[in-house]
């Protein structure tokens, strides 16, 4: 789930420049209009991750997320409108950035011992690193392709978890070798 995460993140990383480029002809102006997206940005994943560890329900703002970042990829490519166009560097970085804590606090809460969770985080970070240096359409499907990609995880993943879940409290099934243990969604 967090290569799907880290990809539009990379890709917004590499091509917000190029994207605010086509909205106005100066350099200094491209830069000061790059950082109130991703101030925006903090805004909206501290509240998301708050709204998702609380009551430990993660997977619905991962897929939310994914949604906004998948809204957002497709303006700048097929839309002409500056307005539009700065608007969709809001969505896409505030997406895509607020799955950061949103996947690692779900992967956290859904791996019991300290020694499978810092296994689990080291294997979720190597694959933040993956990456590619594609085209501009490219890129952009190279993303959209990773956010359908995240959404249906959400959605195979919460089944299997309810499914485990149920039985566990159904049949006393043991889920990863605790009694008390349930996933959380």
């Amino acid at each position: 789930m967090f290569l799907t995460c880290s990809v539009p993140i990379y890709t917004f990383a590499y091509f917000i420049q190029i994207i605010l480029g086509t909205i106005v002809d100066s350099t200094a102006t491209v830069f000061m209009l790059c950082a109130p997206p991703y101030l925006f940005s903090i805004l909206w994943t501290v509240r998301c991750a708050w709204l998702g560890d609380q009551p430990r329900i993660c997977m619905p703002w991962i897929a939310l997320n994914a949604a906004i970042t998948l809204t957002g990829l497709l303006i700048p490519v097929y839309s002409a409108n500056s307005g539009a166009r700065y608007f969709d560097v809001f969505l896409d970085v505030s997406g895509c950035n607020a799955n950061l804590p949103t996947i690692i606090a779900f992967q956290s809460n859904n791996v019991r011992s300290n020694s499978r969770r810092s296994v689990a985080n080291g294997v979720q970070f190597v694959f933040a690193a993956i990456g590619e240096y594609p085209s501009y359409r490219t890129g952009v499907w190279c993303s959209v392709a990773t956010q359908l990609l995240l959404i249906i995880l959400c959605a195979v993943m919460s089944a299997h978890f309810k499914r485990r879940n149920k039985a566990a409290n159904e049949r006393w099934e043991v889920i990863q070798e605790e009694e008390s243990f349930r996933y959380t969604f």
